[in-house]
């Protein structure tokens, strides 16, 4: 994630701002009485006419009504400040927006519930300055009636007859369907329906479980993107906290994977890094699960899974083994952990010297471009962090004996060469060896 959103979304769990509108209150309270649309039913005169707060507006307006873009085909865009997803969309919509050949045919128009001053806020930032062309219902009430739905990004589209089309996920929004829906010719979109996430995957109504039902087991298992659900991970845990339940929603394969061998090794009291994967399938985003994210729409939602497992509480110790059977039989690869010979890191002490120990102070850490540094952190989290470098493509295994806290500083870490000159000056040594190790081991059936 670019380190501005980062910044940005920190900045907003600091403050936010809060401004009151009385008009905008009027409108909420007439929106109470107005019904969700079905696709097919046409747009009422009460949403056409409805003044709607804006910000931006391309004719200096602060207040405009639906009906200015009637005979358009519309697609409203919900979104917040707080989703990266929504903010990094902003220049696809833009550049659909301007097209010659849609320009004066369809209007794109983003949504928010977010006050008026927080969105002002947002676009005057450093991650929202180049998003200023962005044309935005503010204070929203009255759209989120008519189009209610639960995550974001959440597009809703308008034929230029005034009906309701679909709903469907941002993805959906390509130079090709907006031909087809111009020429009135038949395209085909996932439906986005939102569905309760805090529930049992795909349960419409949660189970009422009494002394006469029960549900020991639940399993379920999904290839494809859901639109309508977020990508998350829950749990169900029992009266000592562990999780006899576990769902994944929306996520890579490899990711999830992941978890269920972290879980695993934890169990065994061995700690789990990417460098504890051994991929030998034709499958490169199994050992690569955050590549995933930058592949095209159509082809990252192929590679998007769903699966829960819920056991029964007093087998809450066996639920990962359970997982990684279940992935063993309904995928096309086989895992297993195993100890074998294993071609590693270790990383060991070349000097009494303490040349580490921390000055004390705030626990931080920072590998960004222009500065590279650890303050007052474990041993144990400089050994994570080097397990998660690009530059580190083999397991590092910690063999310093030291317990305290330390300080370091890096010129880059993603060159292996300079890394191993860093932690030389610490009395540090990363060096290439073999020992007996558990790895997670994938391979094609």
């Amino acid at each position: 994630m670019n380190k501005l959103f980062i910044k940005y979304i920190i900045c907003l769990l600091i403050s936010t701002l809060f401004i009151s509108h009385a008009s905008i209150a009027q409108q909420a309270k007439e929106a109470n009485n107005l019904s969700a649309l079905d696709v097919g039913q046409a747009i009422p005169d009460e949403l056409w006419d409805a003044p709607i707060k804006v910000v931006n507006d391309p004719n200096g307006k602060s207040t405009i009504n639906l009906k200015d873009y009637k005979g358009k085909l519309i697609i409203l865009d919900f979104w917040g400040t707080y989703c990266a997803s929504c903010i990094q969309n902003f220049p696809k919509m833009e550049q659909l927006q301007s097209t010659p050949e849609f320009k004066d045919r369809i209007k794109i128009l983003a949504i928010t519930k977010e006050k008026e001053s927080k969105i002002n806020s947002f676009f005057s930032s450093e991650v929202g300055k180049d998003y200023t062309y962005v044309h935005s219902v503010v204070e929203d009430t009255i759209m989120n009636n008519f189009f209610p739905h639960r995550t974001i990004p959440h597009m809703v589209w308008i034929l230029p007859d005034g009906s309701l089309f679909n709903t469907t996920s941002s993805g959906e929004v390509t130079e090709q369907n907006i031909r087809a829906l111009l020429s009135k010719k038949n395209t085909k979109m996932a439906i986005k329906k939102d569905l309760e996430y805090n529930k049992h995957l795909f349960l419409e109504e949660e189970v009422n479980l009494n002394d006469h039902f029960e549900m020991p087991f639940y399993q379920i298992f999904v290839k494809g993107a859901y639109p309508g659900l977020p990508s998350q991970n829950k749990f169900w845990k029992n009266e000592q906290g562990k999780a006899y339940g576990r769902q994944f929603i929306n996520k890579s394969l490899g990711s999830i994977y992941y978890s269920i061998a972290s879980e695993l090794f934890e169990k065994k009291g061995v700690s789990f890094n990417q460098n504890r994967i051994i991929n030998r399938t034709s499958n490169k985003y199994l050992s690569n699960p955050l590549e995933v994210s930058k592949l095209p729409y159509k082809e990252r939602i192929l590679n998007t899974y769903s699966y829960e497992l819920v056991v029964p509480k007093d087998l809450a110790d066996s639920l990962y083994d359970y997982m990684l059977e279940d992935l063993n039989r309904y995928t096309s690869y086989r895992a297993k952990l195993d100890n074998f010979e294993q071609d590693c890191y270790i990383l060991t002490s070349t000097s009494k010297n303490n040349k580490l120990q921390t000055s004390g102070g705030k626990y931080e850490f920072n590998f960004g471009d222009t500065k590279q540094f650890i303050r007052n952190y474990p041993m144990v989290h400089l050994v994570s962090i080097l397990n998660s470098l690009q530059s580190v493509v083999l397991p590092v295994i910690d063999e310093t004996g030291y317990t305290g806290n330390l300080d370091m500083n890096f010129q880059n870490v993603n060159n292996l060469d300079l890394l191993k000159a860093d932690l030389l000056k610490y009395g540090l040594e990363l060096r290439k060896t073999t020992r007996p190790l558990m790895m997670l081991i994938i391979k094609d059936k």
